[in-house]
């Protein structure tokens, strides 16, 4: 029945507002499992139950035959959508609210980007990613972050190819002042929970006059609230 989900998420039809630019669109590849030789299922299996066994929100997620537990939706599915869309290849990647940072993960090691970071504003989280980490044999720099009570333009900066954006705007309190510092960045992976033609409004009044709607991220097609993956750019 999960590979069934999964499968239901990749078919997901595009649309495309404009032509991407050829530095961010990756070469078509072979199918291949998201965990190989190297993943120690065994440990990630141990990694999710330390993280679940202190009751914060975490993603589960699906790698190959098993699905660890947790209480929100798989990154795996988001990443799926992504990774036929954008090459991050020596990119530098900023991850925003990336709870324990599976998109990083997944960044550095199957894409070859050449840095990651994550923010989130839980530090638990942030530990279990840096034992995740470990499995995987890279290195994301994660760092505890509130988006309502800090200067995060200055603590985070911009120096950044690509930010991952995913439910996190719903949270922020002033949201014009979130999207301005987007604005800083050439592309956004964002994901809300606002409708699409809200969401491309905000985007454009900030200056990304183009974009991409990867697919739906929820893994039950019947919630209404169809959140959508949408890649913005500049």
């Amino acid at each position: 029945m999960k590979k069934f989900f999964l499968g239901c998420i990749i078919f997901v039809v595009t649309t495309a507002h404009a032509t991407i630019p050829s530095i961010y669109l990756n070469k078509p590849l072979p199918e291949e499992n998201i965990v190989d030789s190297s993943i120690n299922l065994k440990m990630l299996r141990e990694a999710w139950r330390d993280v679940t066994n202190v009751r914060i929100v975490v993603n589960g997620e699906i790698f190959d035959n098993f699905q660890t537990p947790g209480n929100g939706r798989p990154f795996m599915l988001r990443w799926n959508l992504v990774k036929d869309h954008l090459s991050m290849k020596n990119k530098k990647i900023l991850d925003l609210g990336s709870t324990i940072g599976m998109a990083g993960i997944y960044a550095l090691k199957y894409q070859g980007a050449r840095s990651c970071t994550a923010v989130d504003y839980d530090v638990e989280r942030l530990k279990t990613g840096n034992n995740i980490d470990t499995i995987f044999g890279v290195n994301v720099d994660r760092f505890p972050l509130d988006f309502n009570t800090s200067s995060y333009e200055k603590v985070i900066g911009s120096d950044f190819d690509v930010v991952i954006c995913t439910s996190i705007l719903h949270w922020i309190k002033d949201k014009k002042r979130f999207l301005n510092y987007l604005s800083s960045f050439p592309a956004i992976i964002f994901e809300g929970n606002d409708p699409n033609d809200i969401e491309i409004k905000r985007f454009a009044e900030v200056g990304f006059l183009n974009y991409r709607i990867l697919g739906v991220t929820d893994l039950n097609f019947w919630d209404p609230r169809r959140r959508t993956l949408i890649l913005f750019y500049k």
